[in-house]
């Protein structure tokens, strides 16, 4: 990297770079399509430059997609905190793991036991004497709550519900509810079943889809990027919307079980624009893609252009960090002031992530890497959670400990050692009648007010 320096958004040359200020007041970010369209492409672009990175190549050989999959690796090396956090990504990348959690929330003690294997999974749960379970299967989720005096309920998300709608639960609810609930449900399985081998699948199949493009080389060039100018080379390519919105599709699909496209219909309530603006996105032709690659095989820069109707698309993702280059991410778009940055520095022992919007410090973590300990703050530099990172023969332990008024002391223990329960046999929510419903509630309310 040079030495001249340059500002951030602006591309001028400035003086030696001074830490970020944080604004009094916290504007409103802008909205509508056209951010998440942004935020669309910024996915994709990830995921075509390389986030799935594990190739390690020496000089440059291969293929142009392979270069910059290797560069792209050289960006996102590890440091001493997200070191430990792989611990507990190592323990569960089998998709087979347990947890065990105990905590004093102003002098409540909770205990909480969960096991999951392939994405079936159940959990205990214990407060103020009472005790609870839930479990989850391909086809159900059940919860028992035998301590109320009630019989165990079970929903079937994974089953039609077309002869259920007009059931009394079923028209309280309504037919969308259903369906969001179907979904978000649907999702959380797939989710939880997540292993190292279905990971391995969507590698491949980004691969593949990605060495499918015609790339052509960049001539070597100075690029501002964020502060910063650099010698780069790299590639280029050309996509279609089509193409991005079905790339994130496919990984969707193999992460939650559904395209996001699919998703985004079924949970449109929640989901707000996000059904439009993937339409646009496939609207869009001839998006340019740019792979900036510094001298040390570093990939620096993803950067995109665009157009579709009502739409310009101009925005870069870039990693600026000297020794660890993505402690210096920024998204930006560049037709706007819109930007997302990620930033991060080490002093002695100390290492401070900051997430920057609009020039606003939404949070803040300080981890000391001698001894594990981290604290987060509010973007008003009020420290609100201390914890510590410990991982040994029992497993991955994270402790907490809130730092506000309201007293919080926590510890959660990942192994992988796990022992899921089967479900009881349980009555279908969907079944229950008025009268079912109402006793429900009459116990609830008694459990509340303590009568």
């Amino acid at each position: 990297m040079g030495e001249i320096k340059f500002d951030p958004y602006t591309g001028e040359p400035v003086a030696p770079q001074a830490p970020a200020e944080q604004k009094a007041t916290d504007p409103s970010p802008k909205k509508g399509r056209k951010g998440v369209i942004i935020a669309c492409v910024a996915a994709a672009l990830v995921i075509a430059g390389g986030a799935f990175a594990t190739v390690k190549l020496i000089g440059k050989p291969g293929t142009p997609y392979q270069q910059i999959k290797a560069s792209a690796e050289k960006a996102l090396v590890s440091d001493e905190m997200t070191e430990q956090l792989k611990t507990a990504g190592k323990i569960t990348e089998d998709g087979v793991y347990g947890a065990e959690g105990s905590f004093d929330v102003g002098g409540q003690k909770v205990n909480v036991d969960f096991d999951t294997e392939k994405g079936c999974f159940s959990a205990g749960i214990s407060a103020a004497g009472l005790k609870g379970a839930v479990y989850m299967d391909d086809e159900k989720i059940t919860v028992d709550t035998v301590d109320l005096g009630l019989d165990a309920l079970s929903y079937e998300y994974a089953s039609d519900k077309e002869d259920k709608v007009d059931s009394y639960i079923g028209s309280v609810a309504g037919a969308g509810n259903l369906r969001i609930a179907d979904t978000v449900l649907k999702m959380l399985h797939s989710a939880a079943g997540m292993d190292k081998a279905r990971w391995e699948e969507i590698e491949d199949m980004v691969d593949e889809k990605c060495e499918s493009l015609e790339y052509e080389e960049i001539d070597t060039e100075s690029v501002v990027i964020h502060g910063m100018i650099a010698d780069c080379g790299g590639f280029s390519t050309v996509v279609s919307g089509e193409y991005l919105a079905d790339l994130l599709d496919d990984v969707s699909e193999k992460m939650l079980g559904k395209r996001l496209t699919d998703l985004s219909y079924d949970l449109e309530y929640y989901a707000g624009d996000a059904s439009g603006a993937l339409d646009q996105l496939r609207e869009m032709e001839d998006i340019e893609m740019k792979f900036y690659i510094d001298e040390d095989e570093i990939l620096r820069q993803i950067a995109v252009k665009g157009k579709t109707s009502g739409q310009d698309l101009d925005a870069s993702l870039s990693f600026a960090g000297e020794d660890i280059p993505w402690y210096d991410t920024v998204f930006k778009d560049n037709n706007s002031d819109f930007y997302i940055a990620w930033l991060a520095a080490q002093d002695g022992d100390e290492i401070t992530y900051d997430l920057i919007v609009f020039d606003y410090k939404r949070f803040s973590i300080e981890y000391d890497k001698s001894n594990l300990d981290f604290t987060v703050y509010t973007g008003n530099g009020d420290a609100f959670l201390k914890g510590s990172l410990e991982n040994g023969k029992d497993g991955a332990t994270v402790k907490l400990n809130s730092t506000t008024d309201q007293s919080f002391t926590g510890k959660i223990v990942i192994s992988d050692e796990c022992s899921v329960d089967e479900a009881p046999a349980a009555k279908d929510v969907l079944s229950m009648s008025r009268e079912d419903f109402d006793k429900l509630g009459d116990v609830i309310a008694r459990l509340i007010y303590g009568f």
